[in-house]
């Protein structure tokens, strides 16, 4: 087995999985990895000639390559800041790209969370995605809401866009690595129409009193 890190070990086999001669079997074969966590990149396994062979004595060519791939596809964020009021919902974009594919069969509303202030924490809804087929790059588009009736200057602040873990993965099954990849500002100035509409219930009863003490008033004037 080579690679990254100038990796080159011979695998030690440990076990297959039925003794007895067949057209199927599993082999299990071990190599001890270097010191710390084992380097993202490709591996090729390699049959050394004249080892494995059939009942009827043919042998699996050697330098038979397989390859291990452990590059994780990457996600990048393409937010537009939220610089004037506008509807209940905002979408985004991410690219995740690969070394080989990337699976599309991953992406759902589970892959993103957004997160900001006054305790802001929304997954992400996947709208759609631009090539319905696994490869590279891949955009997939995604929509949050508001808290409130309107994305407007009560939600100013600045929100991140994280990915969640093992949700996105490329062919080999390796994970986009979870944690933010992104910010986008929402700074709207001022405060708007939607923001009072959405207080109107907080001031209902507050409101309601300024009648009667008007009339306490006509009363004691008298």
């Amino acid at each position: 087995m080579t690679g990254p890190s100038n990796l080159t070990q011979i695998a030690a086999f440990l076990n297959v999985d039925q003794a007895p001669s067949g057209s199927i079997r599993i082999a299990t074969y071990q190599v001890t990895r270097p010191t710390g966590p084992l380097a993202p990149g490709l591996y090729t396994i390699t049959f050394q000639p004249n080892q494995v062979r059939d009942i009827n004595g043919n042998f699996i060519p050697g330098n038979t390559a397989l390859s291990l791939d452990t590059f994780a596809p990457s996600a990048v964020e393409n937010a537009a800041g939220i610089t004037s009021e506008i509807g209940p919902t905002y979408t985004f974009t991410v690219t995740f790209a690969d070394n080989v594919a990337v699976d599309v069969s991953t992406l759902d509303s589970s892959d993103i969370r957004v997160t900001g202030p006054n305790g802001y924490d929304r997954a992400a809804t996947l709208l759609g995605i631009d090539t319905n087929s696994d490869g590279t790059p891949r955009i997939a588009s995604y929509q949050i809401s508001s808290s409130y009736t309107s994305w407007d200057g009560a939600e100013n602040g600045t929100y991140t866009v994280v990915v969640q873990p093992n949700q996105v993965r490329d062919v080999n099954g390796n994970a986009v690595q979870a944690g933010g990849i992104g910010t986008f500002e929402v700074a709207i100035a001022g405060g708007t129409f939607a923001t009072a509409l959405d207080l109107a219930d907080s001031t209902a009863l507050a409101l309601s009193t300024i009648p009667s003490i008007v009339e306490t008033r006509r009363i004691f004037s008298n």
